[in-house]
């Protein structure tokens, strides 16, 4: 990384696309959606540019989510039950006395 703060490098990207357009440059406008291989010559086709890929098996979407939810249920069964928790709690009347102490669990 060359150090420079987003501001300082979207000054010089600036810079540097005045002075190309100052020398006579020219941007080319491309059309939403149009392949950057179009028109180009790379000195390869787009068929050794993705040599060897061929077709791709898909996944069946079916599939994979059985297999999350299978991996959910084993991860369920493994995790241990958490404990309850007994405490004291101070049962008060109406007049805010305390009548008696209960355990509950929590």
């Amino acid at each position: 990384m060359s150090g420079l703060s987003k501001r300082q490098l979207r000054e010089q990207l600036r810079r540097q696309t005045e002075q190309y357009l100052a020398r006579g440059g020219v941007v080319k406008s491309v059309l939403q959606g149009e392949s950057g291989l179009t028109g180009v010559s790379t000195g390869r086709s787009s068929s050794e540019l993705f040599a060897g890929a061929g077709r791709q098996p898909r996944t069946s979407v079916n599939d994979a989510l059985e297999a999350l939810a299978q991996r959910r249920q084993a991860a369920k069964a493994t995790q241990p039950k958490p404990r309850l928790r007994r405490r004291k709690k101070v049962i008060y009347d109406d007049f805010g006395e305390p009548l008696r102490e209960v355990w509950v669990e929590e």
